[in-house]
């Protein structure tokens, strides 16, 4: 549900597919957000499709819960302005004891944690933090779906096992302590390749060496738009070589700019495209 002068807006410009990735970018969106009930009070029922296994829908969709009363008064939502809103987030970060997921399970790790403070001290909000490639095995952790979905700048609150869990990206989430922020690294600057060129080898060539976690501070729309015309607007894929601009005029998304939810590689690269890559930075590691 929207507004008549949001649809006036996008529905121009609205794809013929992912329109749900779409919907994401940053492009898109421009800082908005969809409000969404906590628990559903609708679900997927196509277990197969473009970009759904009976496997996978069996395993994340099959089994989510329900709303089946009739809610005829939401409360209070004062909570839901961006202001407090914000407020709200940065207050359970500035509380939480960070969970290091990738050494224990989460219920074996609160246990010892209140152990070792005398019994009484259950933390009262837990920080897991994350990296856009790894967030699957954090997910794996969690049973959820295994991209980041729901966040508020990158920050994701959830309720589990009878605790408050904040899964934030060490990237890009704002509400992180710099301690905690991921930074690129030195010297990192952004270089447009030629068409069908990798990172190995157009880095290579200006005897430099590619650095593939410096890809995700160039995955954004705005980024790509800096180096490329972008003349069809921006797209979510699943892709090896992104982010890139598509120049190839025999690919459905010609003249589009294409960013990723999948780890780049440096030695990837596509006919039909021309890649943005990190250059200058890792320390000299592939």
């Amino acid at each position: 549900m929207m507004r008549r002068e949001l649809w006036e807006e996008i529905g121009p410009h609205w794809p013929k597919e992912h329109w749900d990735h779409w919907m994401r970018l940053n492009a898109t969106s421009r800082g908005r957000e969809c409000i969404i009930p906590e628990v559903n009070r609708n679900y997927n029922i196509g277990e197969t499709g473009a970009t759904m296994q009976r496997s996978v829908y069996a395993k994340y969709l099959r089994h989510m819960s329900l709303n089946h009363v009739n809610v005829k008064d939401l409360g209070d939502l004062t909570y839901l302005a961006p202001r407090a809103y914000r407020r709200w987030v940065a207050g359970l970060v500035d509380t939480s004891v960070t969970w290091p997921w990738h050494a224990e399970p989460l219920a074996g790790w609160v246990e010892r944690h209140v152990a070792a403070r005398g019994g009484d001290s259950t933390p009262p909000t837990i920080l897991a933090l994350y990296r856009s490639e790894n967030y699957a095995k954090l997910a794996a952790h969690l049973n959820i779906w295994p991209f980041p979905r729901g966040h508020h700048r990158f920050a994701t609150v959830i309720h589990t096992q009878g605790y408050t869990l904040v899964l934030a990206d060490e990237r890009y989430c704002p509400y992180l302590p710099d301690y905690l922020t991921l930074k690129p690294s030195p010297g990192l600057q952004p270089a447009a390749a030629s068409r069908s060129q990798s990172c190995t080898t157009a880095c290579g060539d200006r005897g430099l060496r590619c650095y593939p976690p410096d890809f995700w501070f160039l995955n954004s729309c705005e980024k790509l738009a800096a180096y490329f015309p972008c003349e069809a607007g921006c797209a979510m894929v699943l892709g090896d070589d992104v982010p890139n601009y598509v120049v190839g005029e025999e690919m459905d998304t010609f003249r589009k700019c294409l960013v990723t939810e999948r780890q780049p590689t440096c030695a990837a690269s596509h006919h039909g495209t021309a890649p943005l890559f990190p250059r200058g930075g890792g320390g000299g590691q592939e």
